[in-house]
């Protein structure tokens, strides 16, 4: 599935996001986080909810 925002494309099956068709290097809790937040179409979730989907909460000693 790809989804399309401004000059950006999320593809969920290849795992990449791309700008104006070259390829934006993202770390894979970064591309994780980005796949949620368009797949549910949330504008602006709560800054815990992005902590736990990033998968850090655990390990950082400062959780926001």
């Amino acid at each position: 599935m790809r989804f399309l925002f401004g000059d950006y494309v999320l593809d969920l099956e290849r795992r990449e996001l791309r700008r104006g068709g070259d390829l934006v290097q993202v770390e894979p809790q970064v591309f994780d986080l980005l796949a949620y937040l368009v797949a549910t179409g949330i504008a602006s979730p709560a800054r815990m909810t992005c902590w736990r989907r990033s998968g850090t909460g655990a390990s950082s000693p400062n959780p926001p």
